[in-house]
């Protein structure tokens, strides 16, 4: 049996590793950016957006523009995922409470931006090993934070299933 390349391609998790350790990238799993980070994703349900407009992670960090708008961590959205806005995985330092509110901005260097209106900041922390997926709601300051373990050292070693050919083992 041969596989068309398009399903080659897709990012697979071997046995025992959480989908979320994959990169859609590539199919490497990945515990964290380098010996000191690890890797964060912000989704957000916001219908506030107009045409034009996008939604975006500001922060106390530099992945996050150290709080300049113009420096923002990007989340995008399409029609089929509309209200929730998602960013790409990025990399924050593990133990560190990290805060960060959302913004919306008409353009990504524009400086006027749209704030949460609720008092104070959301924050988040990672801790080793995880990937952390942030869930919010536009100015609701609740957020959800889900980790997803990706300690690859109990992870047994993948089993060769489809050939260099495309052909299955």
């Amino acid at each position: 049996l041969k596989l068309p390349q398009r399903f080659l391609s897709w990012p697979v998790a071997a046995p025992g590793v959480p989908p979320a350790c994959v990169s859609h990238a590539d199919s490497s799993p990945r515990v964290a950016m380098n010996g000191d980070a690890g890797t964060v994703t912000f989704r957000v349900e916001c219908t506030k957006t107009q045409p034009g407009e996008s939604v975006y992670v500001v922060g106390g960090h530099q992945a996050l523009g150290n709080w300049d708008t113009s420096k923002a961590l990007p989340l995008t959205t399409n029609a089929a995922t509309f209200p929730v806005w998602q960013s790409d995985k990025v990399a924050l330092p593990f133990g560190q409470k990290i805060e960060f509110k959302y913004a919306i901005l008409p353009a990504p260097t524009s400086t006027a931006a749209k704030w949460e209106s609720f008092p104070g900041n959301r924050s988040v922390e990672v801790a080793p090993g995880t990937f952390v997926t942030v869930t919010s709601a536009w100015d609701n300051s609740n957020t959800t934070t889900t980790a997803t373990s990706c300690d690859l050292d109990r992870v047994p070693e993948p089993a060769g299933l489809v050939k260099e050919d495309g052909t299955l083992n």
